[in-house]
């Protein structure tokens, strides 16, 4: 698990038709890679934020929350980086 931090955040879909969480730094050189994408949108964040924290983010905003496919993808950006517990035996 990485604390990479990121300026912005948003979702694209991709041409097989998968939305996905994006993050980056350089907005114009991250679009430029979604090019082929469709649904492309981004945010600038407030300040630096971890994936984790960007997700959060947006989802608090409307344009995100309202589509539950959307909702989805940022949900599980979250999912992945909750930290793993260990086993503990009794």
């Amino acid at each position: 698990m990485t604390n990479q931090k990121f300026l912005y955040a948003g979702v694209s879909t991709t041409p097989t038709g998968v939305t996905k969480a994006r993050f980056g730094n350089d907005m114009v050189g991250r679009v430029k890679k979604l090019k082929d994408h469709t649904d492309v949108y981004f945010t600038a964040l407030p300040t630096e934020m971890t994936r984790a924290e960007a997700a959060s983010f947006l989802l608090e905003q409307e344009r995100y929350s309202s589509n539950p496919i959307v909702k989805d993808a940022l949900q599980k950006v979250i999912y992945r980086h909750v930290p793993k517990r260990g086993i503990t035996s009794v």
